[in-house]
């Protein structure tokens, strides 16, 4: 066995010797095998002994990586494979280009001769000769004999109507006038009227309109219209009349009233422009009760104590009041009652009366 373990080694470095002068890539490792089967038969063979494959040795260390072989020569070009199945039909080809142009062909044979041609029109006019020289100039003639003199010419203005001022505002009982020309023409008549109205109360003196004493019923729109020898021209002006409110119907200064019942109380005044009306409380009462007002008139329900009422008629150019007191008592009321209602006489004695008979009672 030992003498087979050294022949197995002696083949492997035989084995090393010869592959170190082998080139590289000519052996495989089946033929390493092959090899060293064939030099341990060899080995047996020569010295005549009788070889028994004993068992298995221990796996071997592991041997040093080999050399990476060389680059193994280019295979042989294989035979060639079948044919493939026949392919689809191809699309239609784009049209081919313009073929070149044909020969020309030869001349044709001239023609014969043809009919006489019919005659022309008259042609147009030609164009006029150039303008001849300027002649020589003539010799100065004599001087005119002097003409008579006209009349004296006048300046004209255009003519146009004129008044001042074109708008006024006065309190009533205070005087008014408005001045109206006609600019540009001296002899000229001034007249004027009221629109809508009568012109009363007023004077027309050089043109000019005057009111000596203005009342509301002056108040509007007036025309001034100047008559000339070229025509008619007219122009408005416009009077406003400032009045401050005045009581034209003023209540009772005292009205006595059975307490739990109602009580209307009216008032109105006059005034430029229209003075507006309202009724106020003169003082807080300590019983609440309902009360309306509409155009002047004060509406009070369900009366229970004494209180007093103001009426105020107030514009933009002035202020008027007046009170009254309403009275809530039985004897006052039935006084009040038979004295204003039935006979009315009612005044400042009445109230006396009143007051007196308020605290009598």
């Amino acid at each position: 066995f030992e003498s087979k373990v050294g022949s197995v080694s002696s083949i492997i470095l035989d084995h090393k010797r010869e592959r170190r002068n082998v080139p590289a890539g000519t052996i495989t490792l089946r033929q390493v095998r092959q090899e060293i089967n064939n030099k341990f038969n060899q080995s047996c063979n020569v010295n005549n002994k009788i070889c028994q494959t004993g068992p298995p040795g221990p796996p071997g260390a592991h041997g040093y990586p080999g050399y990476k072989g060389e680059k193994g020569a280019t295979g042989k070009t294989g035979s060639r494979g079948r044919p493939g199945p026949v392919g689809a039909p191809g699309a239609s080809g784009n049209r081919g280009p313009l073929g070149p142009q044909g020969v020309k062909g030869d001349k044709g044979d001239k023609g014969s001769v043809g009919a006489p041609g019919i005659r022309g029109e008259t042609g147009t006019k030609g164009r006029q000769g150039q303008q001849g020289s300027i002649g020589f100039k003539g010799s100065k003639g004599s001087r005119g004999l002097v003409g008579i003199q006209g009349p004296k010419g006048e300046c004209v203005v255009p003519l146009k109507i004129r008044v001042y001022p074109v708008s006024q505002e006065v309190f009533v009982n205070e005087p008014v006038i408005f001045y109206c020309w006609v600019q540009g023409h001296l002899s000229s008549k001034i007249t004027w009227r009221k629109l809508g109205g009568t012109l009363s109360d007023a004077t027309v003196e050089d043109g000019a309109l005057r009111i000596s004493s203005v009342q509301r019923s002056h108040a509007g729109s007036y025309m001034c219209t100047g008559h000339t020898g070229l025509g008619m021209f007219q122009i408005l002006s416009r009077l406003h009349v400032k009045e401050p409110p005045k009581f034209t119907n003023r209540p009772p200064t005292v009205v006595g009233v059975i307490p739990g019942t109602n009580v209307t109380l009216c008032c109105e005044a006059s005034g430029s422009p229209r003075p507006n009306v309202e009724w106020f409380q003169a003082q807080k009462a300590s019983v609440s009760f309902p009360v309306f007002q509409e155009d002047g008139c004060l509406l009070i329900k369900m009366v229970k104590e004494d209180v007093d009422f103001i009426c105020r008629a107030k514009n933009s150019f002035g202020m008027a009041e007046t009170t009254t007191t309403v009275i809530a008592e039985i004897f006052g009321g039935i006084i009040y009652y038979f004295c204003y209602k039935a006979l009315k006489i009612c005044n400042w004695k009445v109230l006396s009366l009143v007051l007196i008979a308020r605290y009598v009672c």
